[in-house]
């Protein structure tokens, strides 16, 4: 394999999830005491969300929730602590629930507002009401709310629900880095960067991520390393690989996955380094031991299922996909399905009619064409729906109209049993095949006689 390809989907702004340590620290725990010590009870609720568990710190957190000797305050904060444990779990109708509670308790929670605030602007849980949204940040602000600045200086960075105001979103952004609010550096930082400056200013953004970098902020350290491996800090667009890598390498120990993934991308293509996929692999299994993102888990799979770095383990790759497709990532549920098809049993192709149909839902033209396919030409006559086939093929073909995806719509039409506009369809994906992909003429070609005969394709039965 001469070069892998395979990068991560971008980032949206960030949720909760990196704020922890922050909203732990906004009311002192040890003030929850009573004779059932509901204090202590919290305080390891902390400790074992900054671990990652949060389940088992919400354990902690019920008895304390429900103390009679807390305050109104007091109470609203254990429960604005147990929704950022849902948003960390991406179990988002809990969380809203839980910062409403919060707020229900004490309403100047400025903590609660600003997490519910990020809950509406991102549409999480919740109809998407940027509005609100934004109404609860401003709140939040004026009660001191250092993370809620930063939501409102970059809602005005990037016109999330305001006029779009460069300056004034920084000054927001800087007020909330001056109180100590890491994110908000990191996010000043981008600022001073392609797209939202023109012209860019990277000796400005470098000072920001370095003074996050001096927090121990790992998203700085991996912003600063793409700058260094992109060629930004000067006008001969001069790379600094080894500095970069050993920027990643400082991130990954943090467990940054972000870093994880490109570190494991430099290894697989050898940028700066020999090529060294089983290095790529070693990184991406430790991290997928640990709370991973979904693009770890992928990248985990796609390298098991080839046996790149690795022996080629096609159970393990199905348990990585499976994982990062349960966490929504599109290009796991296909790669999921697609192994399920190649099972003989008729209960694993309804499993991957339901990832496709998942898939779907992203509305990208491959995923929908995917689902198509599969509606229409499955060998399992439960799992086929002609009807279905045609409305998910068209979506595809009206976002990208190119030879395969007619050739499915085709297929969709003869399944529907629309056998005249599935000789059409064919017969037009034939002609743009002979001036764009001439070697799919035969196997369409073999297609329309299909049709023409008023039959429906089938793919074969899986051995």
């Amino acid at each position: 394999m001469d070069r892998v390809d395979l990068r991560p989907r971008s980032m949206r702004h960030p949720t909760h999830i990196g704020i922890l340590t922050f909203a732990l620290t906004v009311l002192p725990l040890s003030a929850l005491s009573a004779s059932l010590n509901p204090g202590e009870m919290a305080a390891r609720a902390a400790e074992l969300m900054q671990d990652g568990q949060f389940a088992l710190a919400r354990s902690y957190l019920a008895p304390a929730l429900i103390h009679p000797a807390l305050s109104p305050e007091q109470r609203a904060h254990a429960y604005y602590l147990s929704g950022l444990s849902f948003v960390a779990e991406r179990q988002f109708v809990s969380a809203r629930k839980d910062f409403h509670r919060a707020l229900e308790f004490f309403e100047d929670h400025g903590g609660a507002q600003a997490a519910l605030g990020n809950l509406y602007t991102q549409g999480l849980g919740i109809e998407t009401n940027v509005l609100l949204g934004i109404t609860l940040f401003s709140r939040a602000a004026e009660l001191g709310d250092t993370r809620a600045l930063f939501y409102l200086g970059h809602a005005y960075i990037k016109g999330l629900g305001v006029e779009q105001d460069l300056a004034r979103g920084r000054a927001l952004l800087a007020q909330a880095a001056d109180a100590g609010e890491v994110t908000a550096m990191v996010h000043l930082g981008a600022s001073y960067r392609a797209p939202d400056a023109d012209p860019p200013e990277p000796v400005a953004a470098l000072d920001w991520y370095d003074r996050a970098i001096e927090a121990g902020d790992a998203s700085a350290m991996v912003a600063k390393a793409y700058m260094l491996r992109k060629g930004e800090l000067d006008a001969a667009q001069t790379t600094y690989p080894e500095a970069a890598r050993k920027l990643l390498e400082q991130a990954a120990a943090l467990h940054s996955d972000p870093a994880i993934l490109a570190l494991a991308h430099i290894h697989l293509n050898g940028e700066g380094v020999p090529k060294d996929p089983a290095t790529a692999h070693r990184l991406l299994a430790e991290a997928a031991q640990r709370r991973s993102s979904p693009d770890v888990l992928f990248l985990l799979g796609h390298l098991q299922d080839v046996g790149l770095g690795t022996a080629r383990d096609l159970a393990a790759a199905r348990e990585s996909y499976k994982a990062a497709a349960r966490l929504g990532h599109p290009q796991a549920m296909s790669r999921l399905a697609q192994q399920l098809m190649q099972q003989a049993d008729p209960a694993t192709h309804a499993q991957a009619g339901y990832w496709l149909a998942q898939a779907a839902r992203n509305q990208t033209p491959r995923a929908l064409n995917d689902y198509a396919w599969f509606l229409a030409t499955s060998p399992v006559h439960r799992v086929r729906n002609g009807a279905l086939a045609v409305t998910h093929a068209r979506a595809a073909v009206a976002k990208v109209n190119e030879p395969g995806y007619l050739d499915t719509l085709a297929a969709a039409y003869a399944e529907a049993g629309d056998f005249e506009a599935a000789v059409q369809t064919q017969r037009q994906a034939i002609a743009d095949a002979a001036a764009q992909e001439p070697e799919l003429v035969a196997e369409l070609t073999a297609r329309l006689a299909v049709f023409e005969a008023r039959k429906p394709w089938r793919e074969p039965p899986a051995n």
